[in-house]
């Protein structure tokens, strides 16, 4: 079955259930955000999307958190912990739950379930490490996808399908009804497919399965299936994804402090893991920048 094929099968399964009741356990401050019908002649709905395990958001993400209802006070706020966040899928994407569920990761269902977010909803996601700068309200224009490049120093390897583009899932806006997003859930199913392969792949065989995982989950789920669905989108021809240079969104990443890796320690005070970590300093060097994440990879540590 040809890939354009699987596509339209798989949106026709989400329509069925996209006119199914709204999530009984949501509280009533999300009851106004209504899964979204077929819009994309519409503006991306003002609703910011973010999600952790639980209620209890660490500390250290909280002033992060209030920086995209402070930036867009206009906008929606909606919070998914792990248990909405399955719920979710049973609910309104059935055909992939089984696929959700075998993620041996919570990382993998995490980088999943904001790709329904984005289809079902539509509106903007950020991970709880960004902190929002402006309103993105004019950035937001004239597309029905938006994602958001990476220098490209860094090398995911995606596999087959090549890179052009290095595209993170760490902040991501939509209209609703895309057919992108159902091109990434295609993309995840057959991914994991190949999960043991991608495991045995990983040098360090001396690793215990979850330590092997972490990387990997950047293969199935995470940034490079963002690129691969990227690349698939553009060669079947879809239009309406665009690709936000990195100044705006992207302009730092974790290895600008490696002296091994070219960084510099002017960008220390951007770094977490950095004694003379600064986020207030390290957002005075990148005045063109919506919004800067300080990757703290709390996924890859027990603590997620």
């Amino acid at each position: 079955m040809s890939a354009l094929v699987c596509t339209v099968l798989l949106l026709f399964g989400a329509y069925v259930h996209a006119d199914r009741p709204l999530l009984a356990h949501k509280t009533r401050q999300h009851m106004s955000a209504t899964p979204g019908k077929d819009s994309s002649k519409l503006a991306v709905p003002k609703i910011i999307h973010q999600s952790w395990k639980d209620e209890h958001v660490p500390e250290r993400f909280l002033k992060w958190q209030e920086s995209w209802k402070r930036t867009h006070p206009e906008w929606e706020y909606m919070f998914w912990t792990d248990a909405d966040n399955r719920q979710l899928v049973e609910d309104y994407y059935p055909w992939f739950l089984d696929t959700y569920d075998a993620f041996p990761l919570p990382i993998m269902k995490a980088d999943a379930v904001r790709i329904c977010y984005m289809h079902l909803y539509g509106g903007m996601y950020a991970d709880l490490d960004y902190e929002a700068i402006r309103n993105m309200d004019d950035l937001l224009q004239g597309h029905g996808v938006y994602l958001a490049d990476m220098y490209s120093d860094l090398d995911f390897q995606p596999g087959d399908e090549g890179v052009s583009k290095l595209v993170p899932n760490a902040w991501m806006a939509s209209v609703p009804r895309h057919p992108f997003w159902l091109i990434c859930l295609q993309r995840m199913i057959r991914n994991t497919g190949y999960l043991e392969g991608y495991m045995e792949a990983e040098s360090d065989m001396n690793k215990n399965k979850t330590e092997r995982l972490v990387p990997v989950a950047e293969h199935i789920t995470g940034p490079a299936l963002m690129t691969q669905g990227l690349e698939i989108n553009e060669r079947l021809g879809g239009k309406g994804v665009h690709v936000i240079p990195a100044k705006y969104m992207y302009p730092f990443h974790w290895l600008m402090t490696d002296p091994d890796s070219g960084g510099s320690e002017e960008y220390e005070v951007c770094d977490v893991r950095h004694k003379r970590f600064d986020d207030e300093a390290c957002k005075a060097l990148f005045p063109q920048a919506y919004a800067i994440t300080y990757w703290t990879h709390s996924w890859s540590t027990a603590k997620r």
